[in-house]
């Protein structure tokens, strides 16, 4: 059955006026895979509360409305395994590349909403994130009056966290420690990418090890990715939480992740992603559809009962 969401936002990405399809096609790349003509026949848009078509003139802080239908959305249902539960918190694996949290084109097949409905919860919220290509342990609430006390664990660095990434090039070490400040990327044609600055006042921190001859197969089996060649299997264990850190850091490496279109050291190679999906020529590159990152584990203290909670994300049976 077909559902629909209308959903708001502020234009602010972008500074010359343009019409409004070249504005979707340039900015949003859900709308490469989207027909902008059967979106615009049935009225879907508003810009400033008044109907919108092709050429409707647009500028940033113009608000835009999208009557957003199931039928277009771009993401597979979310995959899921739980891996504790009481009565405030779930805890679960995500098992493929979905969005946590609604973006253009995915609403309904966003993990944190498609987890709503499946529980029957509305107050159902996590309290991390992950990449959309980022599989792994992910920690809910659910309840809304208990989110706040989950959040301060993250907000203290009260959770030990541990990553499995497969990178290109050979780790020339069996323990590495990088930190520094993360910032825009001003110089980038990539307008969400960060870089990493060496300075006296890092707000992040990631150390990394070589996978132990018990780790390094389930993290072939969790990627299904059996390369040796000219790779490294690596587990990260961030102090900090900041966005795409660890991709980031071993970017800063020179060791970047497989399958990481935006930390490539060619952007070209994004570009041209963002342009035409996953060409033969960007699979040459990346070698694999999605970055082989992986939230393996996290623990903590519980808030009520004092206990230590330890979730690991095991490789799925069938794999």
């Amino acid at each position: 059955m077909e559902k629909e969401k209308t959903i708001s936002f502020q234009i602010n990405k972008f500074a010359e006026t343009q019409n409004f399809r070249d504005f979707l096609v340039s900015k949003y790349r859900a709308f490469k895979k989207v027909s902008v003509e059967q979106v615009f026949a049935e009225k879907r848009f508003e810009i400033n509360g008044k109907l919108a078509n092709e050429k409707t003139v647009v500028t940033s802080g113009d608000i835009l409305t999208f009557r957003h239908s199931s039928k277009f959305e771009l993401s597979p249902e979310p995959e899921f395994r739980v891996i504790f539960e009481d009565e405030n918190i779930l805890v679960i694996s995500k098992d493929n590349c979905v969005p946590v949290t609604p973006i253009s084109f995915v609403y309904f097949n966003s993990l944190v909403i498609f987890l709503r409905e499946e529980f029957q919860n509305p107050e159902l919220s996590p309290v991390n994130r992950l990449d959309i290509e980022t599989t792994g342990v992910m920690i809910f609430s659910k309840k809304k009056n208990f989110t706040k006390r989950l959040t301060k664990i993250f907000e203290k660095r009260k959770i030990y966290k541990e990553y499995f990434c497969v990178v290109f090039g050979k780790a020339n070490f069996s323990e590495k420690l990088v930190k520094g400040e993360l910032v825009r990327d001003s110089e980038s044609k990539i307008f969400t990418k960060f870089k990493l600055l060496e300075n006296e006042t890092p707000n992040s921190e990631t150390n990394f090890t070589l996978l132990n001859s018990e780790e390094k197969p389930k993290a072939q089996k969790i990627f299904q990715f059996y390369e040796e060649g000219n790779f490294s299997y690596l587990k990260a264990i961030p102090k900090t939480g900041k966005t795409n850190q660890i991709r980031i850091h071993s970017s800063s490496l020179s060791l970047p992740i497989v399958g990481d279109k935006k930390y490539f050291p060619d952007e070209k190679v994004y570009l041209d992603w963002f342009e035409n999906d996953f060409t033969e020529e960007v699979q040459s590159k990346l070698l694999t559809k999605r970055q082989l990152l992986h939230c393996y584990k996290n623990e903590f203290v519980h808030p009520i009962t004092k206990e230590l909670i330890s979730c690991t994300s095991e490789p799925k049976e069938n794999s």
